[in-house]
């Protein structure tokens, strides 16, 4: 048994808070056996979620783990934060949990993915921005006009006769500062692709785009909108850039 600031909170098993008698009203025990507080009132212990009007002990938020006394970020699932101020919501870190994320999401929202690769997709982002701390998405990513991807790595390695993508963009789309690597072991393959039949104009900011194909292989092309690629680095089997 053990205490923290100066003897108002207490942590130990059961057994040691029933053995246990305070000379402060307010002192608080946490069981690290049953992972329940209790606080300490006339003479007697009250569970915190007990009787007395208590509160309840703490439980675990979106993005926050609770393990014993100790809370901290999680940093392992998908967190879609509100644009009005709400609390965020919290998602697997899954192709499920990613879809339901991006279905989720209203105008000026943000969903943050944490590290770790997620499989999939296809998905796309119909509102907000999407960003990464440092996970990868394996699946096609489609990016819809108003809508931005923000240091995100897209990895793609397939073998598959027809074309793949890793990113599409729709005219007035946005993509910066993300990783996108795209194989195809038969057919062609292509990085970042603006989408077919819109009219408009669409972004690639300082991103680094490799790609591999075994029939024709580019960085960038377009079947529709202005697609603008500045700086960052393009790498491909074919040429960066199809003409």
């Amino acid at each position: 048994m053990d205490n923290i600031f100066e003897r108002s909170i207490w942590y130990g098993t059961n057994a040691e808070r029933l053995a246990f008698t305070p000379d402060l009203d307010g002192t608080v025990f946490f069981e690290t056996d049953t992972d329940t507080a209790y606080w300490w009132e006339g003479g007697a212990w009250h569970s915190f979620g007990g009787g007395g009007g208590g509160v309840g002990p703490p439980t675990e938020g979106p993005g926050i783990d609770l393990v014993g006394l100790q809370v901290g970020v999680g940093g392992d699932t998908i967190l879609l934060y509100d644009s009005t101020g709400n609390p965020c919501a919290e998602y697997a870190a899954s192709d499920a949990g990613l879809t339901a994320a991006l279905a989720a999401m209203g105008d000026d929202d943000v969903i943050e993915t944490p590290a770790g690769t997620i499989s999939g997709g296809p998905w796309t982002i119909e509102h907000g921005l999407l960003r990464s701390i440092g996970g990868v998405l394996d699946g096609e990513l489609t990016i819809m006009s108003g809508c931005q991807a923000d240091k995100v790595s897209v990895v793609r390695s397939e073998d598959d006769a027809g074309a793949i993508y890793g990113v599409i963009l729709d005219a007035n789309a946005i993509i910066h500062d993300c990783y996108v690597d795209v194989t195809n072991a038969t057919g062609d393959a292509i990085g970042i692709y603006g989408m077919d039949d819109v009219e408009g104009d669409c972004h690639a900011y300082n991103n680094l785009v490799n790609v591999t194909a075994g029939g024709d292989g580019y960085c960038y092309a377009t079947g529709g909108p202005n697609l603008y690629a500045e700086e960052g680095e393009a790498i491909a089997s074919t040429a960066p850039v199809r003409m």
